[in-house]
């Protein structure tokens, strides 16, 4: 994840689903931005409210994510 962080000069995070929220599970490297977000390992996010959490729904079966966003 640093590697790609050195790269790419943005942050990079591993997430999951967790019902309707995302839970971080690992974050690499803190990039100097104009906004940015403090996340500690563990916090849960509103997954239509995060863009990691946008495209873990995005994978989901459309079935799925009908019953998530009902």
């Amino acid at each position: 994840m640093e590697q790609l962080v050195e790269r790419t000069g943005e942050s990079c995070s591993v997430a999951q689903l967790d019902g309707s929220d995302i839970v971080y599970g690992a974050r690499g490297g803190a990039v100097s931005k104009l906004a940015t977000l403090s996340v500690q390992i563990g916090t849960p996010f509103p997954a239509l409210q995060a863009s990691l959490g946008k495209v873990l729904l995005a994978a989901l079966p459309a079935d799925d994510l009908e019953q998530m966003l009902a």
